[in-house]
């Protein structure tokens, strides 16, 4: 499989990247939607494919992948399994929308940087917009236990985190 690591901003390695991804992520979808189990084992291989924080600012330890990178990604995926594309896709919404503000809202980095670091740095996944307070819910396989930042402390919080 090809690993997108470090700061690297190659296009082609987060396509090659999904692409080695599509042949075991077929093979256990209709297992996967016939039991109705969540795809945990995509959700690591996205991971290890560093596919999670590809759309993340270099700067802030991410890939910096585009837009239209993003989204070749997400039509790979996609197609290999339905239900770890609309995760991936949900995910990747929160991140490039904080990635976009990083880049074009000098007032907002302050703001969006704690969390684009925290996706690239812990492998979290950004799974939903929480509340209209505007937090957000990030999940990560790796641990179970709560962690709660308050709104003043970066506008964002961790309200819960998906265990194993």
């Amino acid at each position: 499989m090809t690993q997108v690591t470090g700061n690297a901003h190659q296009s082609e390695s987060f396509v090659d990247a999904a692409k080695s991804l599509t042949k075991v992520f077929a093979e256990r979808a209709p297992d996967n939607d016939e039991n109705d189990q969540f795809v945990a084992e995509n959700y690591a291989d996205l991971k290890t494919a560093g596919l999670i924080s590809a759309g993340v600012p270099p700067d802030l330890g991410g890939g910096g992948a585009s837009i239209r990178e993003l989204c070749d990604v997400l039509k790979i995926i996609g197609g290999a399994c339905g239900s770890t594309g609309l995760a991936l896709s949900m995910h990747t919404h929160q991140v490039a929308v904080s990635a976009w503000r990083w880049y074009n809202q000098e007032a907002a980095r302050d703001l969006v940087a704690p969390l684009l670091r925290r996706i690239a740095d812990e492998k979290l996944f950004c799974l939903a917009q929480a509340d209209r307070t505007g937090s957000v819910v990030l999940g990560s396989l790796k641990r179970s236990k709560a962690d709660t930042l308050s709104r003043q402390e970066k506008c964002f919080r961790l309200a819960r985190q998906l265990g194993t």
